[in-house]
């Protein structure tokens, strides 16, 4: 019986490394839906960024939405659940096709960040909840420990 438990473990951690890896190596790639865009009500629905970073699935969604807004819209703002800075950019300089390529939780200090790669080369991150940074325009493009700091173009 403790042999089963091991070898069950052991498959569990596989198949979570096999998945997590997967989708590192193979992006999905997203296309902007248009008729979508009048419809988002709220660009996040759970996430409240007074107490937090939100997790990878709840930053997908956001950026998804956030995305739509801007290149369909060209609402940079957001809204009152998801309001960030936009740095270098507009939604012109945005493309319908678009993958995510990173993810980071939030560390010391440091708030959590999603990559975000479009097909026309431009390269966004999204530090939550404070602002979003074109990387191709910013001299930096790490997420700053102090939000009085701003992006400086190249």
């Amino acid at each position: 019986m403790k042999k089963l438990i091991q070898i069950s473990i052991i498959i569990i951690l596989s198949l979570g490394l096999t998945y997590h890896l997967l989708r590192i190596a193979f992006p999905i790639t997203y296309i902007v839906d248009c008729t979508q865009a009048n419809k988002i009500t709220n660009i996040s629905d759970t996430f409240i960024s007074a107490i937090g970073d939100p997790s990878a699935k709840e930053a997908e969604i956001i950026a998804q939405r956030y995305i739509t807004k801007a290149f369909c819209l060209n609402d940079l703002k957001g809204d009152n659940s998801f309001s960030p800075k936009a740095y270098l950019f507009n939604g012109s300089n945005l493309s319908s096709k678009y993958q995510i390529v990173g993810y980071h939780g939030a560390g010391f200090r440091s708030p959590g960040n999603l990559q975000v790669k479009f097909d026309n080369g431009t390269f966004l991150n999204f530090c939550f909840s404070m602002m979003v940074i074109n990387c191709n325009q910013a001299q930096e493009c790490d997420c700053p420990h102090d939000f009085n700091w701003e992006p400086k173009p190249k």
